[in-house]
């Protein structure tokens, strides 16, 4: 009787020893994710700065731009440079806003791999936008003249300056020369997709170091789990 009572009192014992190893497992667990989430949300936070300042980027390339439509309107090609410079500015804005979006949309209590693909998207999203926006100075550095020369014309230069046809094949040729070199880029980058797409994945990390960052903390964090 006190045998069967001992084996009993034992196998109570060792359910109430699992049950709390189970609880301090599951609270270890917690609180190893929820430290993987902080950093990963950590790490998004400061990109988002940078997005503000790729907004504030663009509204002061708008203000640079306005001697160009203001005070030079009739005449074509420092409307052409400004015109272009407008348009890369509201992209930025829409860039920057649409990466603060993504970001503002990452569901951090939703399971590690729903969080992992929206952080992909966030990434393939702001590569493109880089990628672009970046590339495109091979083109508009020559609007970007036209601009600053618009903002730093001498009183003495006459207006008329603006329409001599040479200023007009500058800008013409240098713009054609940049959209070869961007054509060229592109080509260039995809022939690296597919040749070592490893080093350049390494290279589009070093890129996005807060998304990529992100991503490596919810990757152990998945790893965990799974194990």
């Amino acid at each position: 009787m006190d045998t069967t009572m001992e084996l009993d009192d034992l196998k109570a014992a060792l359910r109430t020893l699992d049950d709390r190893l189970d609880r301090q497992h599951a609270l270890q667990l917690r609180t190893w994710r929820q430290g993987r989430l902080d950093r990963a949300q950590a790490n998004l936070r400061t990109m988002r700065w940078t997005q503000f300042a790729r907004i504030g980027g663009g509204l002061a390339l708008m203000y640079l731009a306005l001697p160009a439509w203001l005070d030079l309107w009739p005449h074509p090609l420092p409307v052409a440079c400004g015109l272009l410079l407008h348009l890369y500015a509201i992209a930025l804005c829409i860039s920057g806003a649409r990466t603060l979006w993504l970001i503002g949309g990452i569901d951090f209590a939703a399971p590690v791999l729903a969080i992992q693909r929206q952080l992909a998207g966030l990434r393939a999203s702001y590569l493109r936008g880089s990628f672009w926006l970046g590339n495109a100075w091979w083109v508009l550095w020559a609007p970007m003249l036209g601009v600053v020369a618009a903002w730093q014309m001498p009183d003495w230069m006459p207006a008329s300056a603006w329409d001599a046809p040479r200023a007009g094949r500058f800008l013409l040729l240098n713009m054609g020369l940049g959209a070869v070199a961007i054509a060229a880029v592109a080509i260039g980058m995809a022939a690296w997709r597919r040749r070592a797409p490893d080093s350049l994945r390494r290279f589009e990390d070093r890129s996005s170091p807060a998304i990529a960052r992100a991503r490596a903390a919810l990757a152990e964090l998945e790893t965990y789990e799974r194990d």
